[in-house]
């Protein structure tokens, strides 16, 4: 299941990096790493490598673990300041279409961490299993 997700995933990495083509910052640069190794993660897998399911979960956990601080940041924010400051400055409306498209973004990353987490977990459990 967890090949299923990344594969759901893929257009967006490859995306991007069709995007920065024209660009050589040091951003487009990593971005179209990261394209790279995505795809390359998926050869693997085709090609029924062991290492294929550590590096997919690691490619899908970094963006991953940057939109969780970015969720967690606007939380916080929404249950101590709420959606506007106390002198006006900031959108409510904006405030909440930023945070729709994050979880947009955010969950579904959110399930495929959570089924290579299953998946790995599994493998453990059958390892044990074998081992007693």
């Amino acid at each position: 299941m967890f090949w299923v997700g990344y594969a759901f995933l893929s257009p967006a990495p490859i995306a991007l990096a069709i995007l920065c083509l024209a660009q050589s910052s040091v951003g487009a640069i990593l971005v179209q790493g990261f394209a790279v190794a995505w795809i390359a993660a998926a050869v693997l897998a085709i090609a029924r490598k062991r290492l294929a399911f550590a590096i997919g979960l690691t490619l899908v956990a970094v963006p991953w673990l940057g939109l969780l601080a970015q969720t967690t940041r606007r939380l916080f924010h929404f249950l101590t300041i709420g959606l506007e400051a106390a002198d006006g400055s900031g959108s409510p409306a904006l405030f909440v279409l930023n945070a729709i498209i994050e979880l947009a973004l955010f969950l579904p990353l959110t399930a495929v961490v959570l089924l290579g987490a299953s998946s790995t977990m599994k493998g453990h459990r059958q390892i044990a299993r074998k081992n007693s």
